[in-house]
Parts: C-alpha cells; sequence; structure tokens
C-alpha cells in the first residue's frame, strides 16, 4: 500500500467511525429539564458492553463502552480510552428536542501526555453551535486536568438535537473520566464587589418587554417604536429614581439569554452617573473589551465619543452579570467632551430595517 492510499484509507475510517459515533450517541426519551445533572464515570457498562450506564440512572446511557479501560482512572477503577482515529469518541450523549435559552455547564476530567483531548457540544446543525474547549480550570497532582464549557443555545434553536461527547484530537491516547452535564436554570454570575445598577418594573411592564423580545425573534431583527416604553424604577448612585427603559439593539444579540440590552430615560432632574438617557448591553454585543478600547483611543485624541464603562446589573433582584453602560446621543455628550452646545443629526433606519427584514423572511441571509 503506497503513503497516498494508506491515507486515503485512514481517512475513510475516521470518517465512518465520526458518522456511527454521533448515530449511536444515546438519545433521551425525556424532557431534560433545568436542575438536570447526568453523569457517566465509566464504571458500568450495558450488557452489550458497548454502552457506558449513568452513574446515578441505568436507564440513561453514554455512547463508546467499549472505550472502558482499566488503566487510568480519576475516580473509581475505569475510565475511557480514547484513541486516534480509530477510536477517536467517547461518552456520547444526546439530548432531544432542545429550544432557545438552555444553559449547560459540561465537565470531563482529561490525562493526557500533550495536553490534547477535547470537551465537544454541538448541535446535529453544527451552524447553530458547536463549542470544543483543551483548556485546562483545574488539575489533580496525579495529571488529571479538568475540562469544561458554559453553553447557552441560541435563538435560533427549534427543537435541535444537542450531542456532547469527548474527542481524541491528537496523536496519542488519551484518558476521559467522569463527564457531568447539567441543565441550569439560569447562569451562575459572581458577586461583585462594584455597586450593581437595579432594575425594578412591575409585572405588566415585564411582559410587555417580554412580548417584545418574542416579536423580535419571530421577525429577525428588533425594531423599536415609542409605543415600546415602560415605566419602572432604577437604583444607582445611592439614590432610586423613576425611569423610562424598552429594549435596544437591531440584532438578536442583544436578546440572548437572560442578558436582554435596555435603553433608559432617567425622570425630569435626575440622572445615573451624570446620564439622564443611556443603554446598557451585554458586553458580548460590543465584543467585550475592545468597544471599550475604541472609546479610550477615541478620548485620547479629542474625538467626539460617548462615555462608556461597566456595571454589574440587577433587575426584578436578579443578577444579569456585568453590563456594559453607554451614553446616548444628546446635548451632555457634547458638554462632557468640550464642546460647543450644537445640532445632533441623525439619520433614520427604519426602512433598512424593514428591508432587512423582508430578506429574513425569503431567507436571502
Amino acid at each position: 500500500m503506497n503513503w497516498n492510499s494508506k491515507y486515503t484509507y485512514i481517512g475513510i475510517v475516521f470518517l465512518v467511525g465520526t458518522v456511527v459515533f454521533f448515530q449511536s450517541a444515546c438519545k433521551q426519551p425525556d424532557q431534560f429539564l433545568p436542575g438536570k445533572i447526568v453523569i457517566c464515570n465509566a464504571e458500568m457498562r450495558n450488557h452489550g458492553k458497548d454502552l457506558y450506564l449513568s452513574k446515578d440512572d441505568s436507564t440513561v446511557f453514554f455512547a463508546n463502552g467499549n472505550t472502558q479501560s482499566s488503566l487510568e482512572a480519576h475516580s473509581g477503577k475505569y475510565s475511557a480510552l480514547t484513541i486516534p482515529k480509530t477510536q477517536a469518541f467517547a461518552m456520547g450523549y444526546k439530548i432531544n428536542g432542545v429550544d432557545p435559552d438552555w444553559y449547560f455547564n459540561v465537565s470531563v476530567w482529561r490525562k493526557s501526555k500533550n495536553g490534547k483531548g477535547a470537551l465537544v457540544v454541538a448541535a446535529d446543525n453544527t451552524e447553530l453551535l458547536y463549542e470544543a474547549t483543551t483548556f485546562a480550570v483545574d488539575s489533580t497532582p496525579d495529571g488529571w486536568v479538568k475540562l469544561q464549557l458554559d453553553v447557552l443555545t441560541s435563538l435560533l434553536f427549534s427543537h435541535q438535537d444537542l450531542i456532547f461527547y469527548v474527542w481524541n484530537n491528537g496523536t496519542d491516547s488519551v484518558y476521559f473520566d467522569d463527564l457531568v452535564v447539567k441543565r441550569l436554570k439560569r447562569p451562575d454570575y459572581p458577586n461583585y464587589r462594584e455597586q450593581p445598577l437595579v432594575i425594578e418594573m412591575d409585572t405588566f411592564a415585564y411582559l410587555k418587554i417580554y412580548n417584545k423580545r418574542r416579536e423580535a425573534i419571530s421577525e429577525g431583527v428588533l425594531q423599536s417604536s415609542d409605543n415600546d416604553w415602560v415605566k419602572g424604577f432604577v437604583y444607582g448612585d445611592s439614590k432610586m429614581m423613576k425611569v423610562k427603559l424598552r429594549l435596544k439593539g437591531d440584532w438578536l444579540d442583544h436578546l440572548w439569554g437572560d442578558k436582554w440590552s435596555y435603553r433608559i430615560k432617567a425622570g425630569k432632574g435626575n440622572a445615573w452617573n451624570r446620564l439622564r438617557t443611556f443603554s446598557v448591553q451585554t458586553p458580548e454585543a460590543r465584543d467585550f473589551m475592545m468597544e471599550w478600547m475604541a472609546h479610550k483611543l477615541y478620548g485620547s485624541k479629542d474625538v467626539l465619543t460617548t462615555r462608556y464603562g461597566f456595571v454589574p446589573l440587577i433587575v426584578n433582584n436578579q443578577s444579569k452579570g456585568l453590563y456594559a453602560w453607554e451614553e446616548h446621543f444628546e446635548k451632555q455628550i457634547v458638554e462632557s467632551n468640550n464642546r460647543r452646545e450644537g445640532p445632533i443629526v441623525k439619520f433614520s433606519e427604519e426602512a433598512m430595517w424593514q428591508i432587512q427584514k423582508i430578506l429574513i423572511r425569503k431567507k436571502v441571509w
């Protein structure tokens, strides 16, 4: 066999193995409700020895039980031994009917010689979701390291299948043990030392915002109008103030998960952080630190720019994590940049977003 035909053969074997693995990854018949946890510790297998049994539920299965090995173990006596190309995948677990805004925390322990070996979460349509990590978040003295992924399903999910598995992406054997899949009701945000910005609104106001978000998801873009404003309260700078607020942003990245972006107008005579009208938004929608750096660069060159920073946000007594706040275009932006007061010109985007909605419906993009 020449080298070309040899590698062609290996490639075919690897491809076939991958397809078989995804088809055999064990589907779960019941809905995976928030709070549910499944664990594969590689200790028990079914009668045919081709499937792993869950640690606490013998009706839950994980694919490729034939990878069980007693050579290494993070806990118990066994782990899953993966071999490049011929036996590269293990511990496959598939959840059916996954919808938008589902949160998962997934972890596994790995032992390898060269840092290879990945934890993977993927939708059946990988354009919707494919996340993999080889980065260690914890370790033990005997060479085991912990891999972890926090996964949020996007607004484009609609009864998709989601598969969790481990993958040997290296050239040497890799051991995996103690795979844990958790579905969380909401993300666990850290406790911040900084004083948070607190938003409170009544049930009627919240439902109006909630329904506007659903409308935006259906349309593919968020189009705001004067009818979208609701009344609420903001607590910050050691005082409570009346405000009006609505969702903000155009694309749906401002509405993912529970980190929705808001435009806020303080009542007459009130201001937060010396701002009358401002936005709070998930930092991800502004490329995290990139937007902050851009504002600093503009300021250093005396270019007119909005004030920008970060603050922990609490909405109706629930932490939403760290948010980016940004000044809106009003006369205060001119004053804070030491300019003379003058007109601020805004171009209407309404026609453009109407066209975007039509294109989305026709699936032009």
